[in-house]
């Protein structure tokens, strides 16, 4: 095997540990190859094709809900379908802010969903699913936002010593 395609493989968001999910832990070998192979990442290995991947999925999972039964309500859902799509372009394209309002709107709604839950005193599955889904999707975000910082600071430091 080539070495471009087993540093490949090595560079892929590591998910071979349970904490890795709860506490976001990104390992810094992980970090500087996501940074240094930016541009040569497959989507599927790189954190911001990761985090546009999941954008698209939910948005397509809220359009799927929205159409086909009546627990969202339709506008809303269809409005925050096409929001997730445009962020997750955006968030391909390497802008910090759109990870930024992602991982909010993320937030956001699984708290509404959690406070609906909690009101309802449904304790079990629905709580404890989006919890989950909240700590899944937001490891990736964080990730990505980690990496597009490492990016920005780098920049910036290539600047200042050129100056």
């Amino acid at each position: 095997m080539s070495n471009n395609l087993m540093k490949d493989r090595k560079i892929g968001i590591r998910w071979n540990h349970w904490r890795s999910l709860f506490w976001w832990e990104i390992w810094s070998e992980e970090l500087e190859g996501q940074v240094e192979n930016y541009d040569t990442l497959k989507i599927t290995k790189s954190a911001k094709g990761l985090s546009s991947l999941f954008c698209i999925a939910s948005s397509i999972i809220t359009l799927i809900i929205v159409l086909a039964t009546n627990i969202v309500n339709k506008p809303s859902g269809i409005v925050e379908s096409i929001l997730f799509l445009i962020l997750g372009f955006l968030i391909y394209k390497g802008k910090r802010w759109a990870i930024i309002v992602v991982m909010f709107l993320w937030t956001l709604e699984k708290f509404i969903w959690v406070y609906e839950a909690i009101i309802k005193s449904d304790y079990g599955y629905s709580l404890f699913i989006h919890i989950l889904w909240w700590c899944l999707y937001m490891h990736v975000f964080y990730i990505a936002l980690k990496v597009e910082n490492l990016r920005k600071k780098r920049n910036i430091d290539a600047l200042a010593n050129t100056l």
